[in-house]
Parts: structure tokens; C-alpha cells; sequence
């Protein structure tokens, strides 16, 4: 399933679809906060660094998102089991 940059959210819970893989549920919740106004947003998980790239990849091909997209990876060395990911858009 490829990633779909939407500009509407037609779910009962605004952005999440249970039938829609993780990379989508995370881009749709970031295009909710895109489409809300907001300047900059950051989302942190446990998703995968290759999940969080694709995402970025998929939000800079969109004409909808007019952002700086940055992707970000946070090691814990003592506990690699609690490493993060960040996907960072900010507003052009």
C-alpha cells in the first residue's frame, strides 16, 4: 500500500482508519496537524527510521505541504529497545 497525502479526514476519529498500515495512520495524523494551522509539529515513535522516511518522502512529493520535513533518530545506547524517531514539519 502506497502512502495517500490526504487533505480530508471522512473517519469517525478525524485520522485514523484501523484497515490503513502504520505509515498511513502516521501520515494522516500528521497532515491533520499540518491542515490545523499549526507553524511546526513533531511527532515522536517507535516507528521505524525507514517507516519515517517514506512518510517525509510521501509529504514532500504532496503540492498540499508546503513544509520543511525533517526526520531525526534518537539513540538510547543503554536501552536500544527505547529509540525514537521524529518527523518534524515546519511551515513554510
Amino acid at each position: 500500500m502506497s502512502i495517500v497525502v490526504r487533505n480530508t479526514f471522512p473517519y469517525q476519529n478525524k485520522y485514523f482508519d484501523s484497515k490503513d498500515n502504520q505509515k498511513q495512520q502516521l501520515t494522516d495524523y500528521i497532515m491533520h496537524e499540518y491542515l490545523s494551522r499549526k507553524p511546526s509539529y513533531s511527532l515522536s515513535g517507535s516507528f521505524s527510521l525507514q517507516d519515517a522516511i517514506e512518510i517525509k518522502e510521501a509529504l514532500d512529493a504532496s503540492p498540499l505541504v508546503n513544509a520543511t520535513i525533517v526526520v531525526d533518530e534518537t539513540i538510547d545506547t543503554e536501552n536500544p529497545d527505547m529509540s525514537s524517531r521524529t518527523i518534524t514539519y515546519t511551515k513554510l
